[in-house]
């Protein structure tokens, strides 16, 4: 399913409205925090929705999710050295710390629950206990990618690498139930990473290099609308008299049904629209009625649009 666009894209600049010159790490959505990077390998910083990026701690940049999630596990905690504002291991829900793995071939970031260390490889989610690895769940129909914090303290977002022109495709896994917990979502383009923020049920990308410069977009896990199918008649009659019913159904770029969205009705020739507009149900049709006056004769023409 294609998600729809809500907002960008973003240049990343700093509140004097300076560039990143090199690159974005560690890029993080942490429950009640909000988003945060390493910006050029030097600062770790806050990141508005619309770019904007604030320093808030200049040594030991890298100390994140990682080094907090090690140190809980010894009963120790940490925090950033900053006076601005200090982010405690209690910000970070247990499925919010991500991490890097070392297998002995590759370096994977995972997701610690807490009974378990989960990472993506080769279509599947990979869980470590005690430095055992598992396959576990379903079969993914993409083949690498990374996982990161998801909708709920069970569930995480996995996502597939992607390169220029590709299409990044997402989707939650159930780590309870060792399932893939949604459909398959498309974000129409390739991105560096992306994350899910929870509070407001949106996903944040990251796009672009130091050449290009860096991005971000706001995505809303609803269905982007591109068709409308003809209107066809499903009940009574198009004559004199007579009342009929016509129906479309709203479609996204993977023939996706996309409910909730508002039709527009138009008609020409003959009849009367007994409505301007209606809303698609669950499965996408939206329905409207047409009457005919008793000595209305002649062609009509019923169609249907939407507004994205």
């Amino acid at each position: 399913m294609a998600v729809r666009q809500l907002a960008g894209p973003f240049a990343l600049v700093s509140e004097k409205n300076v560039p990143v010159q090199y690159q974005v790490g560690a890029y993080h959505w942490y429950p009640d925090v909000g988003l945060t990077a390493v910006i050029d390998g030097q600062f770790r910083c806050f990141l508005s929705l619309d770019g904007v990026y604030q320093p808030i701690s200049r040594s030991r940049p890298y100390a994140n999710a990682w080094y907090v999630a090690h140190r809980r596990m010894i009963g120790t905690k940490d925090i950033f050295d900053t006076t601005e504002i200090e982010i405690e291991p209690r910000a970070l829900a247990e499925v919010s710390e991500s991490a890097s793995f070392y297998t002995g071939l590759f370096v994977h970031n995972y997701i610690r629950m807490q009974d378990r260390r989960l990472y993506f490889d080769q279509q599947r989610i990979v869980s470590v206990i005690d430095g055992a690895l598992a396959v576990e769940g379903d079969i993914f129909p993409f083949g690498s990618g990374e996982v990161a914090p998801g909708r709920s303290d069970f569930d995480i977002l996995v996502f597939e690498f992607t390169f220029n022109g590709s299409d990044t495709r997402f989707c939650f896994y159930d780590t309870r139930l060792k399932v893939i917990a949604s459909q398959i979502f498309h974000l129409g383009m390739a991105c560096n990473t992306l994350v899910y923020a929870p509070e407001y049920g949106i996903i944040v990308s990251l796009h672009g290099d130091s050449l290009t410069g860096f991005e971000q977009r706001i995505w809303s896990l609803e269905n982007e609308p591109v068709e409308v199918t003809e209107p066809e008649l499903v009940a009574g009659q198009s004559q004199g008299g007579r009342l009929a019913t016509y129906r479309t159904q709203v479609l996204g770029a993977n023939a996706d049904p996309c409910p909730g969205e508002l039709v527009d009705w138009t008609l020409s020739g003959a009849g009367r629209l007994l409505s301007l507009q209606s809303k698609a149900d669950r499965d996408g049709y939206a329905t409207v009625r047409v009457l005919y006056g008793l000595d209305e004769t002649g062609d009509s023409t019923v169609k249907a649009s939407v507004r994205c």
